[in-house]
């Protein structure tokens, strides 16, 4: 975690956390909470945003969360994350076992962000570039 002094760390967060966010108030959630305190600084793309919300619509998650909580939610990162282009070049060394996460592999690069969080680690490298990929838990005791 960057010094108490230094700018804040510039973090990618995955789809995985945000829907956990929204479905039970424990990890993910609080730090959707630190980024609201603006402890850290969030970067997205629109196509991740675009995936949350696809995700989010799934009927599986309405017993857990409104289409509402789900649309607040996406207000506030339009509203207050920082949004970057995809990157226009991914190396091949980056790319994710699920290909269908490369989105998350091009805002990651084009971020420059220090972290990637995500429940699925295994999913990729444990570095892309300068970022470290850190589950939600990990990335929660670095905060403190």
């Amino acid at each position: 975690m960057k010094e108490k002094n230094s700018t804040k760390s510039k973090v990618v967060l995955d789809t995985n956390v945000f829907i956990a966010a929204l479905i039970t108030d424990g990890v993910c959630r609080t730090i959707l909470k630190e980024w609201a305190k603006e402890r850290i600084s969030l970067f997205c793309t629109t196509r991740v945003v675009e995936e949350i919300g696809m995700v989010g619509k799934r009927t599986i998650f309405r017993k857990y969360f409104s289409e509402n909580d789900l649309r607040k939610l996406l207000w506030h990162i339009k509203q207050k994350a920082t949004f970057v282009k995809d990157a226009e070049k991914i190396p091949k060394k980056y790319f994710p076992t699920d290909i269908n996460d490369l989105l998350f592999v091009s805002c990651i690069i084009a971020a420059k962000a220090d972290y990637f969080v995500t429940g699925n680690t295994k999913h990729f490298k444990k570095r892309i570039s300068k970022t470290e990929v850190i589950t939600p838990k990990e990335f929660l005791a670095l905060l403190r």
